[in-house]
């Protein structure tokens, strides 16, 4: 992880659909005007069809949002790039849905998903987050936000899918990430108790400074081992 800067210092928004993470991203921005939000891949992208037709295509569709992160990660292995970044999700969301379809019996590429990306890391071509917020949300909650919001996926919002993703969210953001670097919050909380937590963690992550260790390898012995 040689290829991070001193002076820049990423942090993930993670969790499942409508837990407010781009909510909470908007109102930390705000609040901290050094902060640059980095956008989601929905944002950036047309996302691959789903589901996918078998193998090549979940593979073909990996490669995809692989570009995507890298072009993500561009500002912020720029040699000029300082300050703290907020990012609306990361790769974990991708390793995540590729657990989620392999439990499915969905065609998927999860050993592929997790190795993509971290050599991706490696090599200096895309930034692995130096923290995490991790955004938990009751399932009747998110449901009536996306009542309001609009629909996604179907399979983002299904009770059995989330139960795979949320698997993958507490083995590595409870078990692979130190806890100094990670924090886990309740969407369903009031909006300003968890921006008051969310700014005081990175303060925290800041002084603590770029994380030089990959973590995302870590997690594939994991999931591999757990759906075998």
């Amino acid at each position: 992880m040689s290829n991070k800067r001193p002076n820049v210092v990423a942090v993930a928004f993670e969790g499942p659909c409508y837990a407010g993470k781009s909510t909470l991203i908007s109102k930390v921005n705000e609040q901290i005007p050094k902060t640059k939000i980095i956008s989601e891949y929905s944002n950036l992208c047309v996302l691959p069809p789903f589901p996918p037709a078998d193998i090549t295509q979940a593979r073909s569709a990996l490669e995809e949002l692989l570009i995507v992160e890298k072009g993500r990660s561009d500002v912020l292995l720029e040699q000029s790039s300082s300050g703290i970044y907020l990012m609306d999700r990361s790769p974990i969301c991708c390793i995540a849905f590729e657990y989620a379809k392999s439990k499915l019996g969905i065609p998927s590429e999860l050993s592929l998903s997790v190795q993509l990306f971290s050599e991706a890391a490696e090599s200096g071509q895309v930034y692995e987050p130096d923290g995490y917020v991790y955004m938990d949300i009751k399932h009747e909650i998110a449901r009536q936000r996306a009542l309001v919001r609009g629909p996604v996926l179907p399979f983002l919002m299904d009770p059995v899918s989330l139960k795979y993703f949320v698997e993958i969210y507490d083995c590595f953001f409870m078990e692979v990430m130190p806890q100094s670097r990670c924090i886990r919050l309740d969407g369903g909380e009031l909006l300003q108790h968890c921006v008051d937590a969310t700014i005081a963690f990175i303060e925290d992550v800041w002084q603590l400074g770029p994380d030089q260790c990959s973590r995302w390898p870590s997690l594939l012995s994991r999931v591999c081992d757990a759906i075998s």
